[in-house]
């Protein structure tokens, strides 16, 4: 046995002695992590110059074992093939020397054996830096320090430093050199860099680097004995096939992507004041829409779609996985955007069936910054904005509230003078002419301010990545806010080459008042109340009541009388330790915890909302979930041709949720609020819930591409959830994926115009699971009955159990092609897709003799296809001038193929109308009457051709200037078979247009988001429709509302019935509210400044920049409302924000 061999086989028996060691104390105290070293003999060979061969030596890279056979390849190749195996990333100058042909059959050595074998009898340099980079340029260009004479007194020097021009930070290894001589340098792992030797002159300067374009600075003048320093910034090429991209238990270069994956720009997205990291995700990643059904502070208010909708019962919401670790909804406040490096959504089944049954809605990727080898930097982040509420509500003025209320008391016939209409304090204000904006005293600007301050480096052993982040967010309506604190600890540890640990660990509390979530409440009371109210009393108090109408509760009191507050404590984060078993050969343990506590705590006093509602309620929660993962992972390189990646994975998840809920009432007094719950006489009965499930898995994936031009990607998971049935506990979902690299075939190869050309074809299946557990046993429920003469509690049953629940099923197809032209100047990418979900869980009827009338089973099924586009251009793409236009467009149509299976008399399907289940229609369709019109509008009132209208028509029983609609049956009546569907949530598209400006160091950039084709019911007209036990009064005169255009004879021509005092809703009000909700936003727009570097040195930072922010600026829409997605009338506005902020590094 050779020398060599005895070290590899010494190194492979201390690799499983930790292996095995590791896998006992399951990452235990390293107690023997001193090891003895290893040493590489020197190498003689004299025609190769080494850089820092005291470093190499010592490189781990260098002396992992490495078995390679080439033959007859470009030198440049085989260096590819060479430094992708190291996990090395290649930069290098072109030379004649790269495109000879080299042969290697290496069957024992080590990375540094090969590199000396194919660059042997060259005048190739090489050199590694210490963050991975393999350096390749020819003699005489590279210079070390320590190999350059001693400069004399007739030579000077140029000298300086190399960043970034994006962030500022040093970059390691740029090749730098003057233009027509051997004389250069590289920089070190700071980015500064020293060229020595030069004799007297003008000479021109150059530096490249691998991903960055080249920059050149002209007559740079060296003087003898004197240092010229030039620092230079380098841009990042336009080219994004490089990119990493995390695809799931792993990353991809994004050129080796088969599945559907969308990636979100985070750095455009960190001057913005979101609170709520989901937000980011609004419109900027195709197949991606982010409904705002609420704008409360926090951003809790928020529901996400991938690629529209497929279940009916079950959840829609796609998957988040932060660092490895899935957590349960969307809301993330708790999550700090300046954490986040990148955000990636996996949209099809085959990038997506690696979560197998929690996959068939999307899974989004969420990872946070690490530290780096290097110089520590510190990074600030601070802002403050200020809100305003977006589009405020249009109601009726004083005099066209005094009018409508005049007029609705005309139409029952009632007296119409003020004395008449108007209550003593109304006609007091009226005759005063001191109405009341409810939404003026009701509303606020909000403030916003945050801070965030973060450190990066380490050593080449041990990196960290350390934050801390303060926000506080005054709402727009008064009282509220959100408040978060939050601490991020990242860091990455490898006491062997062999061996690494990374910790990823969140701590965050967040502290806010949820004034105006209940129904009745200000939001509600800032658009109903009479602008003919007495806000306070002759004392200066809030008056409870601002007119002598009982319901008519003033909201700056209820604000006042009442407490709405919530705390959250959450730890979110995980462990992983990785292992190197053998060439190729590793394994991963990853240990994740998710732990959320909550505290509600809510308070009304004894004159809150007219008296008699005085309660205390406390609410205490916690949610865990524990999850631990066993990956194997094994790459192999085979030939020049052939490159193989298998994962394996065995997980195991368990997440349980508990809250206590405890509420009194007649307290003793007030001012202890809900601290004194324990004092009420009235105690209503406490609740108790908690649920638990599990999850148990196993999958596996094989990555094989060929040529690296034909990629395959194969797919299949086992999931065991405790939410099924007894025999359908486990579900197998299986994906195939193929991509083919057009760009590479000799037909296309000669066309330099194409930098990729990337077909991508997919199949797989994934489930969803996310339904409420317990729903395969059978269950009970308390019930109250007579025993004797008393009254007692038992429990009976409530649902029949189905052991043979399963879960949904999604199939899907998607057909894909990636275009990248003219050197990264125009990319885009599109996709078609088709789906199946079968096996919905629906109430199946069944014959009553069982003692039910149905039972939960798996019968409907659903399809849905869709087309989702992006297209990212720069039209001027000059050193201190660029122009980018970011776009994204996606269309998504939902059918229901079936329900339960039931028939009417003639065979044909029977639809769920209670639900608005139709089949082959969209999910979530609207179900109503045709909106036609009002009686007798549209020309001049005459009483006679009115009436011979009404009495040719359905609706006989109308009056004038009343709600007509379609007789769809013709049969002279109106009733519910006229209904029809009018409607639907669905859009006809939604997208984002976005463009970025730079010059010099000026950056100007805005965005836009549009949802078009998309129906909705107008919450401030028919709020029924969102919430059904909710009071309507529309148009009555009793409380004012929004401004509409009403019928009275005097003004026939109207969209709005008459107003009329005995009645509070006009009759098929709901058809009216009907309405087009499609909207075109001005989302934000941004100008930012970056102080010049020389200028930011002298202040003593290595990067400063200065920015202002506006976001949610404007919508155009025809839908009169807070936000044209908003849910119901106690729906939080929106807000308009304007911010102010710097970012700067040191």
């Amino acid at each position: 046995m050779t020398t060599r061999q005895h070290r590899n086989q010494k190194r492979l028996w201390r690799r499983w002695l930790w292996t095995v060691s590791v896998g006992v104390l399951f990452l235990g105290p390293l107690a023997w992590a001193q090891q003895p070293a290893t040493t590489q003999a020197a190498k003689t060979e004299a025609s190769i110059a080494w850089l820092g061969d005291a470093y190499l030596e010592s490189a781990a890279r260098l002396s992992q074992p490495l078995e390679l056979t080439l033959h007859q390849v470009p030198r440049e190749k085989a260096l590819q093939i060479i430094a992708r195996q190291a996990n090395l990333r290649l930069s290098y100058e072109w030379s004649e020397a790269l495109a000879e042909p080299v042969s290697l059959h290496q069957k024992q050595g080590t990375v540094l054996d090969a590199l000396y074998a194919v660059t042997a009898g060259t005048n190739l340099r090489l050199m590694i830096s210490r963050s991975g980079y393999l350096l390749v340029t020819r003699a005489g260009t590279l210079m070390p320090e320590a190999e350059a004479p001693m400069a004399v007194a007739q030579e000077g020097s140029i000298a300086g430093r190399v960043v970034d021009a994006q962030t500022g930070e040093g970059l390691p290894g740029v090749n730098v050199f003057l233009v027509g001589t051997t004389l250069g340098s590289s920089t070190d792992i700071d980015g500064n860099y020293r060229i020595g030797n030069i004799p007297p002159g003008i000479y021109t300067l150059q530096a490249s680097f691998v991903g960055y374009r080249t920059a050149t600075v002209d007559s740079v003048v060296v003087r003898a004995g004197e240092v010229t320093v030039v620092n230079l910034a380098l841009e990042q090429e336009i080219v994004g096939l490089e990119e990493i991209v995390v695809v799931g238990y792993g990353t991809q270069r994004r050129r080796d992507i088969t599945g559907a994956v969308a990636s979100v720009n985070v750095e455009r997205l960190q001057e913005l004041p979101i609170t709520n990291v989901v937000e980011a995700l609004q419109t900027r990643a195709p197949g991606v829409r982010v409904i705002t059904s609420d704008g409360r502070p926090g951003g809790s208010g928020l529901e996400v779609q991938v690629r529209g909708v497929r279940s009916l019962t079950a959840s829609n919401q796609p998957l988040f996985v932060i660092d490895g670790v899935p957590v349960e909804g969307v809301n993330l406040s708790e999550l700090n955007l300046n954490d986040i490096v990148s955000i990636e959504v996996l949209k099809d089944a085959s990038a997506a069936a690696i979560y197998g049954a929690r996959g068939s809605n999307g899974v989004v990727l969420v990872t946070t910054r690490r530290g780096r080898e290097g110089r520590g930097r510190f990074s600030y982040e601070g802002s403050v904005g200020f809100s305003e509420v977006a589009r405020p509500l249009q109601v009726f003025s004083g005099e066209e509230f005094i009018a409508l209320r005049r007029e609705a008391n005309r139409a029952a016939g009632q007296p119409t003078d003020d004395a008449a209409i108007l209550d003593p304090v109304e006609l007091e204000v009226a005759q005063s002419g001191q109405f009341v904006d409810w939404q003026d005293l009701v509303f606020r600007t909000g403030l916003r301010h945050s801070h965030n301050l973060s450190y990066a480096g380490g050593s080449e052993n041990f990196q960290i990545y350390a934050s801390g982040g303060y926000l506080r967010e005054t709402g727009i309506l008064k009282r509220t806010f959100f408040e978060r604190g939050s601490l991020r600890l990242n860091t990455d540890y490898q006491p062997l080459r062999w061996l690494r640990f990374s910790t990823n660990v969140l701590v965050a509390r967040t502290k806010e008042d949820l004034a105006g979530s209940e129904r009745y409440g200000p939001l509600w009371t800032a658009y109903t109340l009479s602008p003919l109210s007495k806000v306070y009393d002759e004392q200066g108090n809030l008056r409870p009541y601002v007119t002598n109408d009982p319901t008519a509760w003033n909201p700056l009191f209820q604000l006042q009388e009442s407490k709405d507050d919530r705390w959250s404590t959450r730890l979110l984060g995980n462990i992983v330790a990785q292992l190197n078993l053998y060439e190729g050969l590793n394994y991963q343990l990853n240990a994740g915890l998710d732990y959320s506590s909550r505290e509600n705590g809510q308070y009304r006093t004894r004159q809150y909302s007219g008296g008699g509602q005085q309660r205390a309620v406390l609410e205490y929660g916690q949610s865990q979930s524990y999850t631990v993962e066993n990956i194997l992972t094994y790459e192999r390189r085979i030939g020049t041709l052939h490159n193989l990646h298998g994962t394996l994975l065995y997980s195991v998840q368990r997440v349980q949720d508990e809250n206590l809920r405890a509420e009194t009432r007649d307290l003793p007094t007030d001012l202890l609020d809900y601290n004194a719950i324990s004092s009420g006489a009235d105690v209503r009965a406490p609740a108790r819930n908690y649920t638990a499930w599990s999850l148990e898995s196993y999958m596996a994936r094989i990555r094989y591409s060929l040529a690296d031009k034909y990629l395959l990607t194969l797919t299949g998971r086992i999931d065991g959830s405790s939410k099924f049935g007894k025999g359908n506990k486990y579900g197998f979902f299986p994906a195939i994926a193929f991509a083919w690299q057009l760009n590479q075939e000799p037909f296309l190869a000669s066309v330099q115009q194409i930098d990729n050309l990337k077909l991508r074809l997919s199949w797989g299946q994934t489930g969803n699971q996310e339904i409420p557990i317990y729903q395969s046993l059978g269950q009970t429920g308390l019930w109250s009955y007579p025993f004797g003469s008393t009254i007692v509690k038992g429990y009976a049953p409530a649902s029949l159990p189905n052991p043979n629940l399963k879960w949904e099923k999604t199939t899907q197809a998607n057909i894909g092609l990636d275009v990248s032209l003219f050197r990264g100047r125009l990319m885009s990418t599109i996709d078609v897709y088709r789906s199946w979900t079968s096996d919905l869980l629906l109430q199946r009827q069944i014959p009553v003799t069982n003692g039910f009338t149905s039972i939960l089973d798996n019968v409907g099924k659903t399809e849905n296809w869709g087309i989702d586009l992006n297209l990212n251009t720069y039209l001027i793409n000059r050193r201190d001038l660029s122009w980018e236009i970011n776009l994204n467009w996606s269309l998504s149509r939902s059918k229901i193929v079936r329900l339960t299976g039931q028939t009417d008399a003639e065979g044909r399907p029977v639809d769920d109308i209670a639900n608005r289940w139709f089949i082959g229609h969209p999910i979530g369709v609207i179900y109503d009457w045709v909106f036609d019109g009002i009686f007798c509008s549209g020309r001049s009132y005459d009483p006679a051709a009115c009436q011979q209208e009404i009495a040719a028509s359905a609706q006989r029983d109308a009056q004038p200037g009343d709600i007509r609609v379609k007789d769809l049956n013709g049969d002279g009546v109106i009733n519910d078979l006229d209904r029809t569907i009018v409607g639907s949530a669905e859009p006809d598209w939604y997208g984002g247009l976005g463009t970025t400006l730079t010059f010099k160091n000026f950056d100007f950039s805005v965005f836009f988001t549009a949802v078009q084709g998309v129906t909705r019911y107008n919450p401030y007209i028919y709020p029924r429709a969102y919430d059904p036990n909710i009071v309507v009064i529309f148009l009555q005169g009793r409380s004012n509302g929004l401004k509409v255009d009403y019928w009275t004879p005097e003004d026939p021509d109207a969209d709005f019935p008459r107003p009329h005092r005995q009645r509070e809703m006009p009759r098929y009000l709901s058809a009216r509210a009907v309405w087009d909700a499609s909207y075109v936003q001005l989302r934000n727009i941004t100008l930012g400044y970056t102080l010049p570097q020389r200028f930011a040195t002298r202040l003593g930072v290595e990067r400063l920049r200065l920015y202002a922010a506006g976001n949610n600026l404007y919508y155009w829409t025809n839908f009169d409302s807070y936000n044209p997605e908003q849910g119901d009338v106690e729906g939080y506005p929106v807000a308009r924000t304007l911010t102010l902020g710097l970012s700067m590094s040191f």
